[in-house]
């Protein structure tokens, strides 16, 4: 039920969209003001930013060929193994990569592996509706998300944000 680009068919798009902002409407009438408003602002840019770092490491190309423990990956992507792990954490616990492998009894970089899901398999480079350039594009501070830094004061001034940053 896809096209040749592995894209599911306009309607059931329309269908999800919908499903999507009903969700939402749900979330909002069951969860406090409060915690929504936090969730929506934080969980937003550091999601953002662990998707982005991901990409920009290119964890999801070097999972390719397989699981790999984050010790193994950090080594074969130039970086730290803890933080390594904290983020691929972070990303699974929200459906970016899966976790391949992990004992009950010791978790950590050395032990626990990890697998792309349909969700990190857009990160890679050679996947045909591959999202990692345009992430890399919008998503940091040097790009366009700089420009919504200066929201306020565009909305204050009149100013154009995007020049200013």
């Amino acid at each position: 039920m896809r096209d040749k680009r592995g894209l599911p068919p306009k309607p059931v798009v329309g269908l999800g969209l919908l499903l999507l902002r009903g969700m939402s409407w749900f979330q909002n009438l069951l969860i406090p003001a409060p915690m929504r408003i936090a969730d929506l602002t934080f969980g937003g840019w550091s999601f953002a930013e662990v998707v982005r770092t991901a990409a920009a490491l290119g964890v999801a190309d070097a999972l390719a060929c397989g699981p790999m423990t984050a010790q193994a990956l950090a080594k074969e992507i130039g970086a730290e193994p803890e933080r390594l792990y904290r983020l691929l954490r972070f990303a699974t616990v929200h459906g970016v990569f899966s976790v391949a492998s992990k004992s009950r009894l010791q978790q950590g970089p050395e032990t626990t592996a990890f697998r792309n899901n349909a969700l990190s398999a857009c990160l890679r480079e050679d996947h045909p509706n591959s999202q990692k350039h345009l992430i890399l594009a919008v998503v940091g501070k040097q790009h366009l998300a700089a420009g919504w830094s200066e929201l306020e004061w565009g909305v204050c001034t009149g100013g154009r944000i995007f020049e200013r940053a």
